[in-house]
């Protein structure tokens, strides 16, 4: 509904719909794009007067928001070799 024009919804294509660019099959960048995808949904879902609770959703991105803030102060990207 809300990308009809969408034939196939895999995480890349869903990235490259918004252009975010990512290391795909990487367990922290899968993680990070999705996340970036999910809020950029939500904000067409307002946009287009979603009538889910609101309150749900706001407590949805603020959690995400936090967890994403904890993982990247504890895990530290490896070196490439």
């Amino acid at each position: 509904v809300l990308l009809p024009h969408l034939k196939k919804h895999r995480l890349n294509d869903l990235a490259a719909e918004f252009r975010f660019t990512f290391n795909h099959h990487r367990a922290d960048d899968d993680t990070e794009v999705l996340c970036k995808i999910f809020f950029e949904l939500i904000e067409k879902m307002r946009a287009r007067g979603c009538s889910m609770k609101i309150n749900n959703i706001d407590f949805i991105i603020y959690s995400l928001k936090y967890l994403n803030h904890i993982i990247h102060q504890k895990i530290k990207k490896p070196n490439s070799f």
